[in-house]
């Protein structure tokens, strides 16, 4: 093994050596033997220190350490502001500055980078071990180290030697991944403070000791500190960080070979997992690395390829499964509480299940209690169980996310490039209805691959006509034009190599029971049939543009609706994420479901500025998750505590296993909404990292429109809550999916008819419940409003000091206020909702029941948006009964119940108004709420005046039109 010399001296060059150590201006230290032998002696006088002992850790308080050090640096950011601002003057007064003092005022920008880099390094002082010494009997053991490098080194930076230094120290003890991590910043540290010295001269003239004089004198010149710090700076740390610390070259042998080609914040994940390990066992965290890696290089028993692979990769045993293994590997003991919760752990469906089937209990016996005379139980809990359930849902949710700490899927870093063995297709189910619908179809798809050029990344239009009375009609000659554009956007962009267009197009298909010429199961049967034709077996399109010999190989697909963006480079790390071994899908031999790993990655969806900004309702409620009642928040809860998301139609799976597990699985003409159950067979992963983009309805028709189609087909996926379900051959077979997967089900059954529940009981209380109508329209009201109210309280318990900040309470106010228009939104809405949801509930019933007919039944985003107050549909019908029941109901109560009335007047009144207030949430934004203010316009016009300056100044043919990088202005 070569020594810590010889690997300084292999590092570089007599000649890399020689330059290393010029000053800025250029004057070498040595030249030719004399710099060789003095080169030598730099070199031992380095490694020598690094052989000091005395950096045993010791149990110190850290906040006694830390505290000095955030004062030491304040003074010395103040102390060199000073001098700065002194030197400046003199130099605008036209005084001549020496070169020294010109590197300081020239340099302020590094000087301010390396003050931002010693307080991030101080807020990791948790982390750090603590060694005897210091102001406070204590130093943090890093800060010791950097404290002996650079004097060693005479405060003149170069990265070989830090290495070598490192390499050296590490010979008798091991440096944790957070020291090595804060070290820069503490290297920074100690060099501010010798530009603190000499800068201390100019700014507190008078007040400088002899000895510190004779110090500054003594100690290395200014322009040379600067220079360390410049040098520093430019330091690539995270490929220092993998050549020093001995943890990352121990996961570098991971026997899977994925851990190099990670993305950084999955590394950190593994890191921060290993350092905790290493902290409950005593062991060091390149020792555990090591265990691991032994964990993952064991012959695994198993029969099944798939899971030996995950089992092979050491973040299986660190963030996965087998980390149980690794604590009993390195000795880990755990207390009785501990182990306790680790048994709760294990089975958390249960524990969440029963946690809300308690609090609905407390909500009920609340609300039973608080009524003061003698209610039926069964009465009570027939009409407020499903409120009290909608309460109980969200409270847990939130208690979750308090206690439950969320936790990223690791990804593969292939921001470089998507692999070959990782090919992928996007592709886009639409329908091809008009021929302005299908170039904005090509167009989209255009600007999807302008955000995601790679090689190894296609594009392409999954389509179908629209249904029909016949087999072919005029709409029909619309796929030869899409396949002509597609063609085009070939040949316009193939000489670049960064990934080609596709189009998949099928004829129409006879549906017996629809008794309708229609694309063979919609979305669902395109993608089925994509997937046969990438795996080689059938080829069910009458039309496919493009290369079909990059077909061959294809390995994902990532699916998008016609109305979802894909932002840039997000499609490289849908694939970098569903690549990673550990989300390497593991199939039941038995069950044929996916049982480990996913199948299929679900992304955020965020909502997209510009629908958000088409019409008040759609500002209003794109990014709140209580009106829709399909939340995104849900899905964080269901990864966080289950390790399982919820699939909604956008994401990426994997051909082979997404085909083996939903291909012939679930009755034809029967599942409208097969996201969920999709996603349940094959196991969907949401990626809270990763964001597609999509558009929000801009009237409620649309909204309404959009959720009719969701409830019902919630509602026809209602037999996969039972033991026993239909399959693609019409018989009975045993149910695959889990409990987890069961309850989203139900959960979302739940929730459909919760506004129907809600309104009943406000009806019933105002009609014939006994005791007073106020106490029931209270309750009810109560347990509407009870998970928000809850949720900004726990906001305020959780804020720590920064409910100290006004800043703090500006923001809550803002949301707490947003969050009562939401609820009173709803509220306007209630009645109408619960016409819409009760219609899709007994149409699904009926359809699923006696007619067996239109349960495909189905109508595009588009085109709910775009017939929306041109054609009446049941859901206009609702919107514009419910003033008109809302009146007739009204008269009623005044007549016969006039105490109930008076309870319901701001209701009903509310009610009344509904259809004119929907209306105008429909409208666009008013133009006069998005001027800006005077200084806000004066401040944008005088930045577009100084940057229209700088180019026609620099824009210019001597600099060939070409703007500089970097300008430096005179006296700065």
């Amino acid at each position: 093994m070569a020594t810590s010399i010889e690997l300084v001296l292999n590092l570089r060059s007599a000649r890399e050596w020689n330059s290393a150590f010029e000053d800025a201006d250029g004057t070498a230290h040595w030249k030719n033997s004399a710099g060789a032998e003095e080169c030598s002696r730099r070199l031992e006088r380095i490694l020598t220190a690094a052989r000091v002992g005395g950096l045993k850790p010791q149990t110190k308080s850290r906040r006694a350490i830390s505290s000095p050090l955030r004062e030491d640096l304040a003074l010395q950011e103040a102390v060199i502001a000073r001098a700065v601002q002194f030197l400046q003057r003199r130099q605008a007064s036209g005084a001549f500055l020496e070169l020294e003092w010109r590197s300081l005022t020239s340099n302020t920008k590094i000087v301010e980078e390396s003050t931002q880099e010693s307080r991030a390094a101080l807020k990791m002082v948790d982390e750090l071990p603590v060694v005897a010494g210091g102001k406070g009997g204590g130093e943090l053991r890093v800060r010791t180290v950097a404290e002996r490098y650079l004097q060693a080194a005479g405060f003149l930076f170069d990265r070989s030697e830090l290495v070598a230094f490192l390499a050296a120290l590490q010979e008798d003890f091991e440096l944790t991944n957070a020291e090595i991590s804060a070290l820069k910043g503490f290297l920074s540290q100690i060099l501010l403070e010798q530009v603190a010295a000499h800068a201390r001269k100019l700014a507190m003239p008078g007040r400088t000791s002899t000895s510190a004089q004779t110090d500054a004198a003594t100690a290395p010149r200014l322009s040379a500190m600067i220079a360390s710090l410049r040098t520093l700076g430019l330091t690539d740390w995270d490929k220092l960080f993998v050549e020093v610390s001995l943890c990352e070259q121990a996961l570098s042998q991971d026997p899977a070979r994925a851990f190099d080609k990670m993305e950084k914040a999955a590394k950190s994940d593994y890191r921060t997992a290993v350092a905790e390990l290493a902290r409950k066992s005593g062991e060091s965290e390149a020792e555990v690395a090591r265990r691991a890696v032994k964990l993952a290089s064991q012959p695994h028993r198993g029969t099944n390829v798939r899971a030996n692979e995950r089992r092979s990769h050491v973040g299986f045993y660190f963030v996965g499964e087998g980390r149980q293994a690794l604590e009993r590997a390195i000795g880990i003991k755990d207390s009785w509480l501990v182990s306790f919760a680790k048994v709760l752990k294990r089975w958390p469906d249960g524990l969440y299940v029963v946690g809300i089937e308690l609090l609905m209990v407390a909500l009920l016996t609340a609300v039973v209690i608080g009524a003061e005379v003698n209610v039926p139980i069964f009465l009570v809990v027939a009409l407020f169980l499903l409120p009290a359930a909608e309460s109980a849902v969200a409270i847990a949710n939130q208690l979750v996310v308090m206690f439950v700490k969320p936790r990223t899927l690791p990804k593969m870093d292939y921001s470089a490039g998507v692999p070959a063995e990782s090919k992928t297709l996007v592709v886009v189910p639409t329908l091809l209805v008009s021929r302005e619908q299908m170039e904005r179809s090509v167009r989209d798809l255009e600007i999807r691959f302008l955000g995601n050029r790679d090689a190894n990344l296609h594009f392409g239009l999954l389509t179908d006509p629209p249904d029909a009375a016949t087999q072919f009609d005029k709409r029909d000659e619309l796929a030869p034009e899409c396949a002509q554009l597609i063609e085009q956007l070939n040949e316009r962009y193939a000489h670049e190599g960064k990934g080609t267009f596709f189009l998949f197009h099928r004829d129409r298909t006879f549906n017996s029971i629809e008794k309708v010429w229609m694309g063979w199961e919609r979305k669902r049967g395109k993608l089925l049939d994509l997937n046969n034709l990438l795996l080689g077996k059938i080829n069910n399109f009458s039309t496919v543009a493009g290369e079909k010999s990059l077909l061959s190989g294809i390995k994902y697909v990532i699916t998008l609706d016609a109305d979802t963006q894909l932002p840039r480079d997000a499609g490289r790390k849908l694939v970098g994420a569903i690549a990673h071994p550990l989300q390497r899908a593991v199939v039941h031999p038995i069950s044929n479901v996916v049982v480990e790993g996913y199948g299929i990655l679900q992304p955020r969806v965020g909502v997209s500025i510009h629908s958000a900004n088409r019409s008040r309702l759609a500002a209003l409620f794109s990014g709140d998750s209580s009106f829709d009642v399909y939340t995104r928040a849900v899905s964080d809860v269901y990864q966080d505590l289950f390790q399982e998301g919820s699939f909604t139609g956008k994401g990426i799976y994997e051909v082979e296993i997404f085909q083996q597990v939903v291909e012939r699985r679930f009755p034809s003409n029967a599942i409208l909404s097969h996201d969920m159950i999709e996603g349940a067979y094959a196991r969907a992963g949401l990626l809270s990292d990763v964001e597609v983009i999509d558009d929000y309805p801009s009237r409620i028709a649309a909204y309404s429109k959009r959720k009719h189609r969701w409830v019902r087909g919630d509602w026809q996926i209602l037999f996969w809550l039972f033991p026993r379900v239909p399959d693609y051959f019409g018989n009975v077979v045993r149910n695959p999916i889990n409990l987890i997967s069961r309850w989203k089900i139900l959960d979302n059954l739940r929730r459909s008819l919760t506004e129907i529940a809600m309104l009943s009981i406000l009806v019933s209380g105002w009609l014939f419940l006994p005791g007073k109508a106020l106490y029931w329209t209270l309750a009810t009201l109560g347990l509407f409003v009870l998970p928000t109210y809850l949720q900004f309280t726990l906001s305020i318990l959780r804020s720590g000091t920064a409910k100290f900040a006004a800043r703090f309470w500006k923001e809550w106010f803002s949301d707490f206020a947003a969050a009562n228009a939401h609820l009173l939104m709803r509220l306007v809405c209630l009645p109408q909702q619960s016409m819409v949801t009760l219609d899709a509930i007994v149409r699904a019933g009926v359809r699923m029941a006696v007619t067996r007919h239109k349960l495909l039944e189905w109508e595009t985003a588009a085109e709910a948006e775009s017939s929306s107050g041109k054609r009446t549909s049941p859901v206009d019908l609702y919107l514009k009964a419910t003033p008109w029941l809302t009146i007739v109901f009204g008269v009623f109560l005044a007549v016969d119940r006039w105490e109930s009335f008076a309870v319901a007047a701001l209701l009903l009144l509310l009610w009344v108004g509904s259809d004119a207030f929907s209306n105008w949430l429909d409208q666009p934004l008013p133009e006069d709420g998005l001027r800006i203010g005077p200084r806000d316009e004066a401040l944008l016009r005088t930045s577009a005046l100084r940057t229209w300056r700088f180019f026609r100044e620099f824009s210019n043919e001597n600099e060939n039109y070409l703007i500089p990088d970097i300008l430096k202005e005179e006296g700065s």
